[in-house]
């Protein structure tokens, strides 16, 4: 089957970036750190201009002409200090003007110092590391230290959230170890559980019924509690107002302030004897 290849792209860890840029130049220093800092394409790194660059002490930046940007947009990037401190020191007493890097050297003329710093350029998955996974770097990065995906995906000026969550990160840079630690333990005694909820007094719902005796002119009788008194015909109560609700049971126009659902049974039934006799 033909048709282009795809490179696997690992991103690099930062002991690899930091081993880097202390063994190179302090022109591929200031270039390594565009990459691994703001995302830019070599291209873009290449295409930069002193007058793009605002060296500020307050808010740094570096803007992308849109006829150099892989979206043709332009965007301003914000840099971060010990980067903009990088640039000032490969900038012309003069003050600078016209391209910063110009033509990059070639990947193949950079190995033998990626190789040097320890950064294997191709590892035991088969992914290489080259000058854009300075860009996957800066996206990976983003995620580890908790930046949200989307202004990772701004940084990174992707129009696809795809390419930021999936292409542009190295999940195998995550401490998945960390991550599952960090979740409460649930075999030891720990301050941070909420304690446990107490079952409910009716198990099986709330119109659960249960006997209960009640004793009116020495006679024994046996009403369900929860039933309905409605059935009592002889019986014309009148409630004004809602009572409120007494243990787990609902407020119900069925009760007074006074008498719960077991009372009332109770009051009822007695009466209704009582007149029967």
């Amino acid at each position: 089957m033909r048709g282009r290849v795809s490179r696997r792209r690992r991103a690099l860890t930062f002991g690899e970036v930091q081993r880097l840029v202390c063994i190179t130049s302090p022109l591929l220093k200031a270039a390594y750190l565009l990459g691994v800092y703001c995302g830019l394409r070599r291209a873009e790194v290449e295409s930069l201009c002193w007058e793009d660059i605002d060296l500020s002490l307050t808010s740094p930046s570096v803007r992308l002409k849109e006829e150099f940007t892989k979206n043709r947009k332009s965007e301003t990037l914000p840099l971060r200090q010990d980067l903009a401190a990088a640039l000032r020191a490969i900038m012309p007493d003069s003050g600078g003007s016209g391209l910063i890097f110009g033509r990059l050297p070639r990947f193949r003329d950079m190995k033998p110092e990626w190789i040097a710093a320890g950064i294997a350029i191709v590892d035991r998955a088969g992914r290489i590391a080259d000058f854009h996974s300075l860009r996957k770097s800066c996206c990976t990065w983003m995620h580890d230290c908790g930046v949200s995906q989307r202004i990772a995906q701004a940084v990174m000026r992707h129009s696809d959230p795809h390419l930021t969550n999936t292409i542009y990160t190295d999940t195998t840079q995550f401490n998945l170890r960390a991550a599952v630690e960090s979740m409460p333990s649930v075999t030891e005694n720990n301050p941070n559980i909420p304690p446990d909820i107490p079952p409910p007094i009716v198990s099986k719902g709330q119109n659960g019924s249960h006997s209960v005796t009640v004793k009116a002119d020495d006679l024994d009788l046996e009403v369900i509690a929860g039933e309905p008194v409605s059935h009592v015909k002889s019986q014309n109560i009148v409630i004004n107002e809602m009572a409120p609700a007494a243990g787990f049971e609902p407020a119900t126009k069925w009760l007074t302030a006074t008498y719960s659902t077991a009372e009332l049974c109770r009051s009822v039934v007695a009466d209704f004897i009582r007149k029967s006799l």
